[in-house]
């Protein structure tokens, strides 16, 4: 049972872990974050591999990692229960006895086990879950742009730009925001200009970087 408790925590992501992966996606170093939050980097470092026995306090524990979250971003709404979680299994952990003949003499060690591994599948759901948000905060939302001839008449100057994207997701042609439709698909009727003509289409979420592409298309000059 010891040997089936350590593998799994240690196979499982832990919120230091997550918090670790967001920070060097930020391209911040521990260094800076300890700058920013005034915090001391060992205990950036303790937080990271959830060693928080080597805070201060547990009141310290959840200041500092508050403050860790917000600085990166993340909702801590999202990140409170998954610390308080990975915070009572790392009490209970201590107490699980090895032995089973200790456990079927110590009822009330048994059900701390049982506790134990109730908190620790509750740790590695949220874990999971927060693996995903973590997809949505980093990778930006899809966008497909319908393909246009780069060279155009001046009586073909007026375009039709349309594409997909993820239904949640703000597009936008050269920073002026367009409708999408709750499939994701988007149209926007425009007029281009004589001569060379830049286009900026993006597409973010609240939560994600901005999918960026471009087109350039030439049109001709009016004929006399």
């Amino acid at each position: 049972m010891d040997q089936f408790n350590q593998r799994a925590i240690t196979d499982a992501a832990t919120l230091g872990q997550k918090l670790k992966q967001v920070r060097e996606q930020s391209h911040y170093s521990v260094v800076q974050v300890s700058e920013q939050l005034r915090i001391k980097p060992e205990y950036i470092e303790a937080i990271e591999q959830s060693r928080y026995t080597a805070l201060p306090s547990g009141v310290f524990v959840k200041n500092y990692v508050q403050r860790y979250v917000k600085l990166l971003g993340l909702n801590w709404l999202t990140i409170q229960p998954l610390l308080e979680a990975e915070l009572k299994v790392y009490q209970h952990t201590p107490d699980i006895p090895t032995q089973k003949r200790y456990l079927a003499k110590q009822p009330l060690q048994l059900m701390r086990v049982v506790i134990g591994l109730v908190i620790l599948f509750a740790v590695i759901a949220l874990a999971a879950y927060f693996g995903l948000e973590i997809t949505n905060i980093v990778e930006p939302p899809r966008l497909e742009v319908v393909e246009l001839p780069n060279q155009l008449a001046y009586a073909d100057r007026i375009i039709t730009l349309a594409g997909q994207t993820d239904p949640e997701a703000v597009v936008s042609i050269n920073d002026q925001v367009i409708p999408v439709l709750p499939t994701g698909q988007f149209s926007q009727q425009m007029s281009l200009q004589s001569g060379s003509n830049l286009l900026k289409i993006e597409a973010k979420t609240k939560r994600s970087q901005p999918h960026i592409q471009y087109l350039q298309i030439y049109v001709e000059d009016q004929p006399n």
